[in-house]
């Protein structure tokens, strides 16, 4: 009788033993330096744990699986360049990583002062604050805050340079946003949040990379012919007319009256195109065509025609030829054509003669 009863007393302990074996191996966290754990009591945010521990109390909780808090952000692989969506929680174990972490959002559009488009690739290095872990674990949009706010920080920075200044000044501008998403998060105490609601993280600092949107290109593309060629005579929009006045600035004259007449060229060259796409003949007289200043030196008075400028003559001669042969034709025609005015049309060519009637 005795022996039975110790038996059971000896079965029942081992019971109990094994069920506080099991307890605290259930309840048992292995938290460290580089990920933590957040401790819930009666559904309120008690902190987060820093060394492994135990959580005998039975209403205390780690917050997991369904309970576990969203914390994800954009981030880029650096294989690939590929953007994803990182997440620093397991909901599984409720395991909170407390590593060090870069958000790169999708790259923006930010227009300069001088109405530049410029595509930027941010990016932010942080870490979450064991400290202030209950502000992320109560979240639900952790990542689209943080992208936002670093959007926005930027975006004000680069709005207020000039596309020019925005390299040399690029070393300021990331200060500028470190210093102040760190004030973000540093100098909001209690309800005072006048520079923005703080995440819970620390910031160690921000960059970007840039690189100049073509909008003339995407315009042509937009309003290109069935043969991809832009319609109209030139594309020239503000962003474009703003390079040329910076390009030109510091330029010699002889410089800049060569690159406009360039332009005045092109210009003339699209329109010439495009009205030659009628099917009809269309002609174009040296004026009209810009061409003026390549006319011959020794200009005479034809009737209104122009001669153009002799070609020089070549290694041959064959160009001192052709230009004595041609010079020797126009004295003829001169000679032919003193025995009374000659009619022109409206692009200087001779209208033939009418026989007098007899």
């Amino acid at each position: 009788m005795v022996m039975t009863i110790l038996v059971l007393i000896g079965a029942v302990l081992l019971v109990a033993l094994l069920g506080v074996l099991i307890y605290r191996a259930s309840r048992t966290f292995d938290a460290n330096p580089n990920h933590t754990y957040v401790v819930q009591s009666e559904g309120e945010i008690v902190g987060a744990l820093r060394e492994p521990a135990t959580l005998w109390d039975p209403k205390m909780s780690v917050l997991r699986d369904k309970d576990a808090p969203d914390i994800t952000y954009p981030a880029r692989k650096a294989q690939t360049g590929e953007f994803y969506t990182r997440s620093l929680v397991n909901r599984r174990t409720g395991r909170i990583s407390l590593t060090v972490n870069t958000c790169t959002p999708k790259p923006f559009r930010s227009i300069t002062l001088d109405r530049h488009q410029l595509e930027i690739t941010a990016n932010v290095v942080f870490r979450l604050d064991i400290e202030r872990i209950h502000i992320c674990s109560q979240l639900d949009n952790f990542g689209a805050t943080l992208s936002n706010r670093i959007e926005n920080l930027f975006d004000n920075e680069i709005t207020s340079c000039r596309d020019e200044d925005i390299r040399a000044q690029q070393t300021r501008i990331e200060q500028s946003v470190t210093q102040a998403l760190r004030s973000i998060e540093e100098d909001a105490k209690g309800d005072n949040m006048l520079n923005g609601m703080p995440l819970g993280i620390k910031i160690y600092e921000a960059n970007f990379s840039f690189s100049e949107i073509d909008t003339m290109a995407e315009a042509q593309a937009a309003h290109a012919g069935p043969e991809g060629r832009p319609i109209g005579p030139i594309w020239i929009d503000q962003q474009h007319i703003d390079k040329l006045a910076d390009t030109l600035s510091d330029r010699t004259p002889e410089v800049r009256d060569a690159v406009m007449r360039m332009i005045e060229l092109q210009t003339r060259q699209n329109i010439v195109e495009i009205l030659s796409k009628s099917g009809g003949l269309v002609a174009f007289t040296a004026k009209e065509l810009g061409l003026n200043d390549i006319l011959s030196d020794t200009k005479e008075e034809r009737g209104g025609a122009n001669r153009m400028a002799a070609p020089k003559a070549g290694l041959n001669g064959n160009s001192n030829k052709e230009s004595s042969s041609s010079e020797l034709d126009d004295e003829a025609q001169d000679t032919l054509d003193t025995s009374g005015p000659i009619q022109r049309d409206y692009y200087g060519r001779p209208l033939p003669k009418q026989q007098s009637k007899q």
